[in-house]
């Protein structure tokens, strides 16, 4: 009669439970993203509702912020706190929502096309500053024929740094990390590292390759009567993102997202009027 398990038993016990576990967190982490996005629709109805509001009595909706009239493109975030759209808070709503990560560091996101989808064909935005001194750089410069941001105005009061990432041409998402006082040498798409440039200085949720979960509001038209009230969403399969829906942004309806020939990430949530339709 033996006691105990021999060590192949064991391992494949261990492996087995390994493997589970991996299951297990994989499912949680998608479950997680899925309420984190449910929360962001919901979100965006709430404030939505302040905007309907506003325009009830004010016959237009809020310009984005002091420093943003109607007609200008730009916008306001969710990074500048629960009263991010100042007009409404608090005669129309008591304190606005801000997106479940609300993180004022990009992370990586890898899955555009980056990660194995279209290029994109358009150039990037080249409008004035936007709302709370939130810039949109200018390209002014270009290296390999491809324009390099060189932002010269202020966020929150404070100068813009000019980014330092280094230019390489070539091939992945990840910006090239010098290991001998060089650049190394890989293929790289001249567009991944336009956006990380460009996203290093203006968070937003539509960047590409630089992933920001906040919430944006802006574009506001010269006539008050349209704007873009936009986010982020995580799950790959939601079908209410831009990649599904084709949503259209900017104060003269011209931008949109990659799988639909834009510039914008395909995770973008948008429930402006100019997207009604769509939604």
């Amino acid at each position: 009669m033996r006691n105990g398990f021999t060590f192949v038993e064991l391992v494949i016990v261990i492996s087995i439970i390994g493997v589970i576990s991996a299951m297990a967190m994989g499912s949680y982490s998608g479950v997680s993203a899925r309420a984190r996005d449910a929360r962001r629709k919901d979100d965006l109805k709430k404030i939505t509702t302040a905007l309907n509001e506003y325009y009830l009595v004010n016959s237009r909706y809020p310009a984005a912020g002091a420093a943003c009239d109607y007609g200008d493109t730009c916008y306001v975030t969710s990074l500048d706190g629960d009263d991010w759209i100042p007009e409404l808070v608090p005669d129309y709503i008591d304190a606005l929502p801000v997106d479940p990560i609300n993180n004022a560091t990009a992370r990586s996101d890898d899955y555009n096309y980056g990660g194995g989808g279209p290029a994109p064909t358009n150039s990037p935005p080249t409008s004035t500053p936007g709302a709370g001194g939130i810039p949109t750089p200018t390209p002014t410069s270009t290296i390999g024929g491809i324009p390099t941001p060189t932002p010269t105005s202020v966020f929150g009061g404070q100068p813009t740094p000019t980014p330092t990432i280094p230019i390489v041409i070539g091939g992945d998402d990840e910006i090239p990390t010098p290991t001998d006082g060089k650049p190394e040498e890989q293929t790289f798409n001249p567009f991944d590292t336009l956006f990380a440039a460009y996203a290093a200085v203006v968070p937003a949720p539509w960047h590409v390759s630089s992933a920001y979960y906040i919430y944006s509001y802006g574009n506001v038209s010269g006539d008050g009567q349209s704007y873009d009230l936009s986010t982020r969403l995580e799950s790959k399969s939601d079908p209410d993102r831009c990649e599904f829906k084709g949503y259209q942004l900017g104060i003269n309806n011209n931008q949109t997202c990659v799988t639909n020939g834009g510039i914008y990430t395909d995770r973008l949530y948008d429930v402006s009027p100019r997207n009604k339709s769509a939604n």
